[in-house]
């Protein structure tokens, strides 16, 4: 309750949607119940749930549909995603078996934890995708203490579930289910079941791959390309040059899970009897993998925020089998440090929102003055282009992602800079350099001007479209 008030009173802190990208999910649930689809191809679950109580509310009709869709989005985010505290506990539960009160509070770092409310009005599908995660972690280390049909059905349908929400939770998934079954593989199986095997591991990659490729064929190639170029460019070279890619807090959070899961790994090579030692073994190498100081930098940044998930059941193996009573206290103290801690910093942590009165005001008088139809596009910093397409009802696209397909897919393309109550927000968070507005190409006429934006209109169209993102 604790931690569903203070994601409460985080998502209603600011007077419009919080976070850099916030509009994007009041834009695809406004698709979802005015047209049912989707202007951008996405992981649906989170906008079906979403759509399915703003439906029910505009029925009632005691708001009208953009407030509806707010509250819902807000609201939703606030209390569904620490409901991760039940299979969290039954996890804790089960690994400690004797004590409650430790199970209780290792099971709350689950929403207790600093990237839990990292995760939070921006990141709604991850938070939701963490809490199938922890259910089928759950489901996961039944199957490995005893097999039964029953479990393996929960736990297909949670890795369903995480695949229907969200890309990175679904990577996650599929490496920890893939790492299990390797080790179930090289353990328990005789030579007589291993093509049974090795023909149910092909099934689960064949269709890990094509549920992906269902949602979105791009993202399937994001996959591919993600599993070929982990390593490259690792983030602990940024690191060590002080760039500002991470926030000091995530970087100690990470160094914790990769100690944290070398000492579980030396206690399982050493103990002998320790029960259900594959998924272990799972649970530690996955956090070195989805904690690793030498992924890809924008891997790195993407997956950090999920490994906290790990922490939470290596914390709980350390409580059941460490033989020196001073760890398994210094255990559950440091999980209260961080429970304690997490929950009082954001109760008074700054928010920030992409949007505020006097920038929403100034965009309706740049709709009064300014004709846009299905073939016009502006071009944005990240994080404006959804109050944009929300509020303007236009296309618009950050400039990072612009392409020379648009010089035939639109035929008035403009550019919008904004110069004044500008939010922190950038690639690491807000503790970096802000995201950089679009470049001015030559031939672009000023047609808008006013206190926070200037608007041209791109007279005729660049050769090399990458003009658009140099930096000013």
């Amino acid at each position: 309750m604790i931690s569903s008030l203070i994601r409460f009173k985080i998502n209603f802190s600011t007077e419009y949607f919080p976070g850099n990208n916030g509009a994007y999910y009041l834009l695809l649930n406004k698709d979802l119940l005015e047209t049912g689809t989707f202007h951008y191809r996405d992981f649906p679950l989170l906008f079906y749930l979403q759509s399915f109580f703003a439906f029910i509310l505009i029925k009632i009709n005691l708001l009208n549909f953009n407030q509806v869709i707010d509250l819902v989005s807000r609201t939703f985010d606030s209390f569904v995603p620490t409901l991760s505290i039940i299979p969290a506990y039954l996890l804790s539960k089960k690994i400690i078996k004797d004590n409650k009160f430790q199970s209780l509070v290792i099971a709350s770092i689950a929403i207790f934890h600093f990237s839990f409310f990292t995760l939070i009005s921006d990141f709604q599908k991850n938070s939701l995708g963490i809490l199938w995660l922890f259910w089928l972690m759950y489901f996961l280390f039944k199957i490995n203490e005893k097999f039964s049909y029953k479990n393996l059905g929960y736990t297909f349908l949670f890795f369903v579930l995480v695949g229907l929400t969200h890309f990175g939770c679904f990577g996650v998934a599929i490496l920890i289910v893939m790492i299990n079954l390797l080790f179930i593989g090289l353990t328990k199986l005789t030579t007589k079941k291993i093509y049974k095997f090795l023909i149910v591991t092909f099934l689960l990659v064949i269709f890990s791959f094509g549920l992906v490729y269902l949602i979105n064929p791009f993202r399937l190639y994001s996959l591919i390309e993600i599993i070929e170029k982990s390593f490259s460019k690792p983030i602990i070279l940024m690191i060590i040059k002080n760039e500002p890619i991470l926030p000091s807090n995530e970087i100690l959070e990470i160094t914790l899970t990769n100690i944290l899961s070398i000492a579980v790994l030396i206690l399982l090579t050493k103990e002998k009897n320790i029960q259900n030692r594959n998924y272990f073994f799972t649970i530690s190498i996955a956090a070195l993998i989805i904690a690793s100081p030498f992924l890809n930098y924008k891997i790195a940044q993407r997956l950090y925020f999920i490994s906290y998930i790990t922490i939470k059941p290596l914390f709980s193996f350390l409580i059941k089998y460490a033989k020196v009573r001073l760890t398994k206290n210094l255990v559950v103290y440091f999980s209260l440090v961080i429970i304690l801690s997490s929950g009082i910093l954001n109760i008074y942590r700054p928010v920030f929102s992409n949007m505020n009165k006097q920038l929403y005001a100034d965009l309706i008088n740049l709709k009064s003055k300014v004709s846009f139809n299905d073939k016009s596009i502006i071009i944005s910093r990240h994080g404006l282009e959804y109050w944009l397409m929300w509020i303007l009802k236009v296309n618009a696209i950050r400039k990072d992602e612009v392409t020379e397909d648009y010089r035939r897919w639109y035929k008035d393309i403009y550019i919008i800079r904004q110069k004044k109550l500008k939010p922190p927000f950038g690639p690491a968070g807000i503790n970096g350099l802000p995201f950089q507005e679009p470049s001015i190409t030559k031939n672009t006429k000023l047609i808008f001007t006013s206190d926070y934006f200037d608007l041209y209109k791109v007279l005729s169209m660049p050769k090399d479209f990458s003009t658009f993102k140099e930096r000013l």
